[in-house]
């Protein structure tokens, strides 16, 4: 029972971590003045899902870890969920600011 419980919560900390991490990557992304948003999106779900991946090959060399290929897709989808939102979320603000 409590492991039907504990990984899924797991994967959706993991998930969270990463959101939070590509928000934090697309907000660094802001400063290069002459990309676009498409570039920056892109970009900053390149830069959390090579870390999600470099992550899980450090798991390779620690007992009792795995490195699972599932687990970088899952950190992946939340990277790119959370970089979605923050810029959604910008477009939004930004969009009312200029009424």
């Amino acid at each position: 029972m409590q492991e039907t419980i504990n990984y899924p919560v797991r994967k959706a900390a993991h998930a969270t971590e990463y959101a939070v991490l590509g928000i934090l990557v697309l907000v660094r992304c802001k400063y290069q003045k002459k990309w676009n948003r498409k570039r920056m999106i892109l970009t900053a779900w390149g830069i959390s899902t090579m870390y999600a991946a470099t992550d899980e090959i450090h798991q390779l060399f620690v007992p009792g870890r795995a490195c699972m290929v599932t687990d970088v897709m899952i950190d992946s989808a939340g990277a790119l969920t959370g970089i979605l939102f923050a810029s959604a979320l910008a477009a939004i603000i930004i969009g009312r600011n200029r009424e």
